[in-house]
């Protein structure tokens, strides 16, 4: 399937020079609308607003913007936590577009249980809770992540996402390569296209990208006696052994796949609960904002997590684990 995605994406930057060409076939820019509008999901008399029209409408003036080189996003740089970030804000028309329109076809499909960032009754505390109990637990970050997800990895989500309508082959390529040049920004300064930091579809697109590695981690670390969550790009895998090398190899099959941010790759031993609830800030183990010990959780403050925590895990350290293929 994968080298059938990579040619299908191949076979559509040859073709295309500019995505919103689309709307010259008139066939294949009807069913983009129709799917977009929703038109086979539908119950009873349906979204009153959303119309195939009005799709094609928009399209059409998103085009007309592009012509005129009047941008459609607004990019700026913005600190966040101490490091510079690229947002890209898309202007009201096309934010409209993307949250009624894209939005709402990526939602219709299915995210891991394993996948809790921006997730509708999902906290970080909540999510900590289902690894309790553990005694070990490594925890890692892709590297900004929304800027470093392959372009194909978007691709081949919209592709299979797109199975279900009936398309032709040269209907299925041209639609997923036209929605995921408008899923997409540039970064000119990496040479490529990811996704948008500040767009209203950005986090649903995330979550189902990652659903292949959601499942692959969580069904070998299953078979492993340890539990696996995602929030957003922070990984945690958790278990009853003491031993980094029984995790390192998920850790070594993500770095294989993605960017991974080396110095935020951490390895920590939990403790046994503390006497009447106190927790030793010294002896906690620090994930998302929280300290835990053994059952025992509660947030911490960024004083006492840069004062306790565990050094980053050399990599270089650990050398004797089992691949997760």
């Amino acid at each position: 399937m994968e080298a059938l995605v990579s040619g299908a994406l191949e076979r559509y930057v040859e073709e295309t020079s500019n995505p919103f060409d689309i709307l010259d076939n008139r066939e294949t820019s009807s069913r983009l609308a129709d799917i977009l509008a929703g038109k086979e999901h539908r119950v009873g008399q349906g979204n009153l607003f959303a119309s195939e029209d009005r799709v094609l409408e928009e399209l059409r003036v998103f085009r007309w913007m592009q012509g005129k080189r009047i941008p459609l996003n607004r990019r700026f740089q913005k600190e966040v936590k101490g490091k510079l970030r690229n947002i890209t804000v898309p202007g009201p028309r096309l934010r409209s577009f993307l949250e009624d329109y894209l939005k709402g076809f990526i939602t219709r499909f299915e995210i891991h249980n394993s996948a809790h960032g921006a997730e509708i009754g999902w906290s970080p505390e909540r999510s900590l809770r289902t690894h309790l109990p553990f005694r070990g637990v490594l925890s890692f970050d892709l590297s900004s992540a929304f800027e470093n997800i392959p372009e194909s990895y978007i691709f081949g989500f919209y592709y299979k996402a797109l199975d279900i309508y009936g398309l032709t082959e040269s209907q299925q390529i041209h639609i997923a390569g036209f929605l995921t040049k408008l899923s997409t920004v540039p970064y000119p300064e990496k040479q490529k296209r990811g996704l948008a930091v500040g767009s209203p579809h950005t986090m649903a697109l995330f979550n189902r990208v990652l659903l292949p590695l959601d499942e692959h981690l969580s069904t070998l670390g299953s078979q492993r006696g340890m539990h696996y969550t995602r929030w957003v790009d922070d990984l945690t895998i958790s278990g009853g052994s003491q031993d980094v090398q029984d995790y390192y190899g998920s850790l070594d099959y993500v770095r294989r796949l993605f960017l991974v941010a080396d110095h935020k790759v951490f390895w920590q031993l939990n403790s046994e609960t503390p006497p009447k609830g106190a927790i030793n800030p010294e002896n906690a183990v620090y994930l998302l904002g929280q300290m835990i010990q053994g059952n025992i959780m509660k947030a911490n403050s960024s004083e006492k997590r840069s004062t306790y925590k565990a050094k980053p895990l050399d990599l270089s350290d650990v050398k004797d684990y089992q691949r997760w293929d």
